[in-house]
């Protein structure tokens, strides 16, 4: 939960609220003065969407950006990107800083400012007839996910904190601008190595084996939260304050009787050849070849490279990692070279297990319906069953999570433990741990909040 004053708190709560909101636009970069739009600028935001789990094919989420878009009074079309007369003409483009706040009036007469994130503009559209703008913008997860991964060695026996620091620091990320859950330190997978594709896809995968979500924070930066990770309530919500409808909806399409976890025990093979180019042309001033795939992978480590006997051409760099290389030739000769290549390497094979568990409970209610999760980076038995454990009273409950409409307060995080006290819905007083909050601000402010019972999380 974001620090605010106790004026804060009580304000939140009240009957009668006083929002409004303020959006700075960065378009000559985040370095320089912002454009600040106030309330007779800003006419909407619909929606300002935080998740910490993405709905996708599996029931435990995918891992996603926080997405808002944004309404700006366009009276005199300073947003229409075909105004000339604009002051910001040829400004509108993609990946322009936007922070969004909003602010509450408190007890003497001022706001209170509670910002919303670090966003980036993905799209602006303004009809030349309306009066009106939009900007649809992402969190940096967003242009993250977006990325290819780049080359990283294969791990032995390494912790599932270093994993996800191994691949921020690859990316680019300094360790200000992530966050990991040190809970993460205690566990260790022998063979630690991503996947060849794009972050978005890899970041699924190390939270789906590791029981992790992950999401941009409101100060921009990556947060890994591990899902057994849970606090003490941050503040309670009840049908005489902040909840205008709540719901514990009973699911049977969507539950699972039983979870079967396959898992991968790791061989690091003798060496061989995992790439052979017969012919590669290296020019008069030299050559670099990028993301060369090795022919058996994954590779555990290079041991040795082979070129033709040619005394011309030496290797001037080289960057190795789990699926192929990239590597650079000097050419000390006036004219283009041919060569063989051949890499020597350790390349991994892996023996598939597979572990089941199952809730008798809702095997009776629906029979057998399996949730399967394949992932090579569950390697042990132990992980194996313990993630099975953890995950199969959240998948086997008819009744697992709650959903609130409610009058919202800006200042709660994704993963902020919250009770919910609704006897006018027959709700009662639960605690839940929030994976998703849908905001509308359209001169007054409401927050759609689906949340996963905390008793599920605590097994």
């Amino acid at each position: 939960m974001l620090n605010t004053t106790s004026y804060y708190k009580t304000a939140i709560k009240l009957l009668g609220r006083n929002i409004k909101p303020k959006v700075e636009i960065y378009f000559d970069g985040a370095g320089s003065p912002p454009v600040t739009l106030g309330s007779d600028n800003v006419a909407l935001i619909d929606p300002f969407l935080e998740e910490a789990q993405a709905d996708g094919n599996n029931p435990l989420g995918v891992v996603s950006a926080n997405e808002i878009n944004i309404t700006l009074r366009n009276d005199e079309q300073h947003f229409n990107p075909n105004n000339e007369d604009s002051p910001y003409y040829n400004k509108m483009h993609p990946n322009v800083l936007i922070k969004p706040y909003l602010g509450l009036q408190i007890e003497d007469l001022s706001f209170e400012w509670i910002s919303l994130g670090y966003f980036y503009s993905t799209n602006w559209e303004a009809e030349s007839d309306s009066i009106y703008a939009e900007v649809l913008c992402h969190d940096r997860l967003y242009d993250l996910g977006q990325k290819d991964v780049p080359l990283i060695p294969t791990m032995q026996n390494v912790t599932r904190y270093q994993m996800f620091e191994t691949l921020f620091r690859a990316l680019g990320l300094g360790s200000d601008n992530y966050e990991i859950d040190i809970s993460l330190q205690s566990d260790t997978i022998p063979i630690g190595y991503f996947y060849d594709g794009k972050v978005k896809t890899v970041l699924s995968k190390l939270a789906e084996a590791f029981n992790c979500s992950v999401f941009c924070t409101r100060d921009n930066k990556i947060k890994v939260l591990s899902n057994c990770t849970v606090g003490a309530s941050v503040i309670t919500m009840s049908d005489s304050d902040l909840i205008k409808s709540s719901d514990m909806p009973q699911d049977f399409d969507s539950i699972y009787s039983d979870v079967t976890i396959r898992y991968y025990h790791h061989n690091i093979e003798d060496v061989t050849s995992v790439l052979t180019i017969d012919e590669l042309d290296v020019s008069a001033s030299g050559s670099t070849f990028t993301n060369l795939k090795f022919t058996l992978a994954p590779v555990a480590f290079v041991d040795h490279i082979r070129i033709t006997d040619n005394p011309d051409i030496s290797i001037n760099y080289m960057a190795i990692g789990t699926w192929g290389m990239d590597i650079s030739f000097d050419n000390s000769a006036s004219t283009n070279q041919q060569i063989k290549l051949e890499v020597l390497g350790y390349p991994i094979t892996t023996i598939e297990n597979e572990i089941t568990e199952r809730d008798n409970t809702a095997y009776t209610l629906i029979g057998e319906k399996i949730l399967d999760i394949d992932n090579p980076l569950i390697q042990l038995a132990s992980d194996a069953s313990a993630l099975a454990t953890v995950i199969l009273p959240i998948v086997a409950d008819p009744k697992g999570y709650v959903e609130c409409n409610t009058r919202g307060d800006m200042s709660l995080e994704l993963g902020d433990t919250t009770t919910v006290d609704d006897d006018t819905n027959k709700v009662g007083e639960i605690d839940i741990i929030p994976i998703r909050y849908d905001y509308t601000y359209d001169g007054g402010l409401a927050c759609f909040i689906r949340g996963i019972k905390k008793s599920l999380r605590e097994g």
